[in-house]
This record gives C-alpha cells, structure tokens and sequence, in this order.
C-alpha cells in the first residue's frame, strides 16, 4: 500500500483532506476514509436523535379559562406559601407563621374536591326529584294550586294556605287568628 495507508486507523482526517483536494487515493485508504465517514455520520445522526431540554419545539398550548384560573390559583398560593403542607413547617423548624394559610390552603382543596367530586354530579338528581317526578305528593313545586272547571274553589294567595306535604293537598288556615297573623 503506499504511504497513505500508514497507520490503519489514524490520518483519518488527512485522507479526507487529500480527498477533497482532488487526489486520488488507493481503494483501501478510500474504503478506510468511506467506513470512516459513516460511523461518523451514525454518531451524529444518533446524537441528534437525543431531545434536549427544550425540545419538542411545540407552539404554546392555549388555554381554556379554567386552566388560566387554576393557573392563577397556583400563583398565588406558590407566592403565599413556602411549603403546602404542615409535616414540612414541622421538619424544616421555621416559617411557622405561614401554618394557618396551610390550614386554609387545604381547606380550599378539599371544598374544591367535594364540589367537583360529590356536589356537581348530584345537581341533575336534586333537580329531578325537586322538579322532575309531578306524580309523587310535594315532589314538585307548583306556583298555584290547580283549578279546574266545576270545582267550588276560592282565590287566595299562596301565603294564606298550607300544604300537606303527607296527603299532597292544600289547606286553608282555620282560625282568624290564623288568618290575622297571614294579613299582617
């Protein structure tokens, strides 16, 4: 082989000089010099397929009101406290004057829980058993009792009858006391 081909794994990068120079290289430096340049090229192709910290490069995320009010919520309370929890104050042996904002803190979270988790879901059955079922007695509220055609019926307000919520009808107030104290 020539003087080229000294040295098998080194002038690497003195081959590829020569190369782009013009000369000509004997096959074994040219296949030497190609092995090299695709190693080369898979170390590079594999260093760049490892993320770095900041990447994907993603637009920002839009987002919706409740996502900006719960981010706010964490702003706030990151500002406000140093820890979120009391176990923390007790390892740490300071800021104890920040305990009671904890204590409020978590109260916040846990309302917060029972709304979202307890109280929500229930809202279409209250409304449907407050509203929804006429056939079962003072399931409903109605704005004033029904009268129909034929009925010996008088009108009255609202407020001067009782309902029985037991038999599902209206009385009328039977003493004039009773009557008195609906006027006043």
């Amino acid at each position: 082989m020539g003087e080229l081909a000294k040295g098998y794994n080194t002038d690497l990068n003195r081959l590829a000089d020569l190369r782009a120079a013009g000369t000509i290289l004997e096959s074994v430096d040219e296949q030497r010099l190609r092995d090299h340049q695709l190693r080369r090229l898979r170390r590079l192709w594999l260093k760049d397929q490892c993320l770095t910290a900041r990447e994907p490069l993603l637009p920002p995320k839009k987002l919706n009101w409740f996502q900006r009010l719960a981010q706010k919520e964490e702003a706030f309370w990151s500002r406000k406290l140093k820890f979120r929890q009391i176990i923390q104050y007790m390892y740490h042996g300071k800021d104890f004057q920040q305990i009671p904002l904890v204590f409020l803190y978590q109260v916040q979270r846990n309302m917060r829980t029972y709304a979202g988790y307890f109280v929500l879901p229930m809202l279409p059955f209250l409304y449907y058993f407050k509203y929804g079922n006429p056939d079962v007695p003072g399931c409903v509220i109605s704005g004033a009792p029904r009268v129909f055609p034929g009925e010996e019926s008088i009108r009255v307000r609202q407020g001067d009858v009782k309902f029985n919520y037991k038999t599902g009808t209206w009385t009328m107030a039977e003493s004039e006391d009773e009557w008195k104290t609906l006027l006043k």
